[in-house]
Formats: structure tokens, C-alpha cells, sequence
């Protein structure tokens, strides 16, 4: 269920809302995945049924503006550029895009003024509302593009190239803001890219519960670092689910917490989790590390050093520990995984002693709530 294969990438082109729009259709029941505009693998067609144009701060005219991937094009699926994604398209195809007289941003008003296939929630008789944030504007049409909708102030708001199924839209469909805004992305997913609508979030996380078990051996267990923040704790909730109390889970105070927080996390824990707990209080280890420090990679260096020296202590004497449980960032998608745990000599660097690379289970990007439900 979690194959780009049956569902819809979104490429981010620098926009605040790129993330939402990954979110709208995951809601709809639509994987998706957001890849950055500089992403290698845009090198080559992507195997995907549709594709998302982020908007971006940007300027398509601008010589250091991000460009459209042309293998997005020879991929030959439906393409829907919101905001700078629409101009893009614009630009691409012989059009222009040029600074407009007035900068539009908050409520608009859309008139659909040609038979389209996306604006099929909106009559040609009544306006909808729409988000509009953007300064430069469409001023000439691109090649075989049909102009089907405009704003109640003149500014071209949706193209559409039917036989190519390429889209463009200047408002964001995905903020609540947006009448209609999830039914039009319905449209765009389900209906034009053939997406199935049967992802959810509940069988991702059923998914990963059951990697997780089937990795884990019968007498192993696995420790994972709990700050109480949203990763760490969706990463100890999976675990846990997993392989209950076999689960270690090791908060490092540094020092640096916030009053009471500490205190919080023990009490949340003990109410949701069924595994144990270790708070180790490496304040003044940390401090001492840290003193007369001022340049901010030694910094890292050194706070990473700290933690990974925690960790080890809280472990020392554990029998069976044989994992480490992480989160760890790509570019806009989250994974959890499983490192081998091995604890090895003093003779090892101490930014690597005791972590192997993580081996990833593959999640998408997601609240905690989502997870847990």
C-alpha cells in the first residue's frame, strides 16, 4: 500500500504548504511522497500515477529559480502545477509569466469561464473562494493550454492542457481556505490519475508494528532515545507495539530542559507504554563538554559525543539489547529504523561508538495522533 507506484508524488519547490499538500491526499486515502525539486531521482521518469508542482517562493523569471524536471514530462502522466508550479508549466510551454500590477494574498474570488475538467465543483454562474498568495501573474497563454478559470479581478487562475493532462492552478487547493479544496484534489488524484483511494494510516502503522516483530528476536530487545517530542515518541509507540516490554527507552537530560519537562515525559510515559524507562541525568557532563565552546560543529560534535555516551551507560548490564530504534530525516519524508546495537571498546570514536547504520521501515511523514490511532 505504500508504493509510489499507485500513488501521487508531490515535488517541492520551496513552498511554506508542500507538506499539506502530501497531507490532503493522504487524507483522501492517496499515498504520496514529497521529493525536493533537486532531487536526483528526477533525473528519470518517476514511477507514480500523478504529479504535484509545489508553489515557491520564487520567481520563474529569475536566473537562480528552480526549473521544471523534464522527466517529469517524458513520464507521460497528469502534472498539476499549484502556484509556482503553474507557471512553470506556463514558462515550459511558450507562455509567460511576468511581475503583476497588484500582488494577490487571502480570499479570492474564482470564476470558471470555459468547460473544464477539474473545476467541476464550481459553476460558471456562482464564484468560489479561494487562497491566492503569489506577486508574479500569467500574462500570455502557453501553447494548447485553455484558460478555464480567472479571479473576479482578471488574473488567469487555472489552465488546462486535456490531451497532455497537464493542469495549472495559481490558488492553493490545499488550504482550508479553499472552497472545495480536498474535492478538487479528489478529482485531480482518483479521477484523473487513476489513484485507488485505499491508503491509510492506520494499516501504515499496522505495517510497520509487524516489520518491526518479525526483526526482533523472541529474547531481544531494543533500546530507543525518548525526548518526548512528536519523533521520538511515535518511534517508541511503534516499538512498543511491537515488542511491549522489551522495549528500552532512555531520556538523557543535557541540561537544557525546559522546567518541569522531565517530569512530564516520565508521567506520559508511564500512562501509554508498556516498557521501561531510563532517565539519565548527564547535565553536568554535558555542560563541562560544552564550556568555552563557541564554534557550532565542534558543538555538534561534541553534544552527539554526550549522547552517545548516555546511551551506553543506560545499557551497560542490559542483557539481550540488540537494537537501537531511530527516526531519522530525508528531505521532507520521515523513516523509522532499526540499527544493529553494538557497544564496542574505547578504542572506537566516540561520535560512532555503540551505533551501527540504521537499517529504514519505511513510514511516510506523520502526526503522532495519526499513528497512534
Amino acid at each position: 500500500m505504500n508504493d509510489l507506484k499507485s500513488g501521487i508524488l508531490v515535488v517541492d519547490f520551496g513552498s511554506q504548504t508542500t507538506l499539506l499538500i502530501a497531507r490532503r491526499l493522504r487524507e483522501l486515502g492517496v499515498y504520496s511522497e514529497v521529493w525536493s525539486c533537486a532531487d536526483a531521482r528526477l533525473q528519470q521518469p518517476p514511477l507514480c500515477l500523478g504529479v504535484v508542482l509545489s508553489g515557491g517562493p520564487a520567481s520563474v523569471s529569475a536566473g537562480h529559480a528552480p526549473t521544471l524536471p523534464e522527466a517529469l514530462l517524458a513520464a507521460d502522466i497528469p502534472i498539476l502545477g499549484i502556484c509556482y508550479g503553474m507557471q512553470l508549466l506556463t514558462e515550459r510551454f511558450g507562455g509567460r509569466v511576468e511581475p503583476g500590477k497588484v500582488a494577490e494574498y487571502g480570499r479570492t474570488e474564482l470564476r470558471k469561464c470555459a468547460e473544464s475538467v477539474l473545476l467541476t465543483e464550481l459553476s460558471s454562474d456562482a464564484p468560489g473562494v479561494v487562497w491566492m498568495s503569489h506577486g508574479d501573474t500569467l500574462t500570455q497563454m502557453p501553447e494548447e493550454f485553455v484558460l478555464t478559470g480567472r479571479t473576479t479581478s482578471g488574473v488567469a487562475a487555472v489552465i488546462e492542457h486535456p490531451a497532455r493532462r497537464l493542469y495549472g492552478v495559481q490558488f492553493h487547493p490545499e488550504v482550508s481556505h479553499t472552497e472545495n479544496g480536498s474535492a478538487f484534489l479528489n478529482r485531480f488524484a482518483k479521477d484523473l490519475c487513476g489513484a485507488p483511494g485505499d491508503w491509510s494510516m492506520g494499516a501504515l502503522k499496522d505495517e510497520l508494528v509487524h516489520t518491526i516483530a518479525s526483526r526482533v528476536g523472541p529474547e531481544e530487545r531494543v533500546v530507543c532515545g525518548l525526548s518526548g517530542g512528536v519523533d521520538s515518541s511515535v518511534t517508541a509507540a511503534l516499538i512498543a507495539e511491537a515488542i511491549g516490554p522489551r522495549l528500552l527507552c532512555v531520556m538523557v537530560d543535557n541540561g537544557l530542559l525546559r522546567a518541569g519537562e522531565e517530569a512530564e515525559v516520565v508521567e506520559f510515559f508511564g500512562a501509554h507504554f508498556s516498557a521501561e524507562l531510563k532517565v539519565i541525568d548527564a547535565s553536568q557532563e554535558f555542560l563541562a563538554r560544552l564550556a568555552g565552546v563557541t564554534e557550532p560543529e565542534q558543538k555538534r560534535k561534541h553534544i552527539g559525543a554526550a549522547f552517545i555516551d548516555a546511551f551506553v551507560t543506560a545499557v551497560e548490564g542490559v542483557e539481550g539489547v540488540r537494537f537501537f530504534g531511530a527516526r531519522h530525516a530525508l528531505p521532507r519524508r520521515h523513516r523509522v529504523g532499526l540499527g544493529r546495537w553494538t557497544v564496542g571498546g574505547d578504542q572506537e570514536p566516540p561520535q560512532r561508538r555503540g551505533f551501527a547504520r540504521p537499517a529504514p521501515l519505511r513510514a511516510a511523514r506523520a502526526p503522532a495522533h495519526a499513528l497512534q490511532g
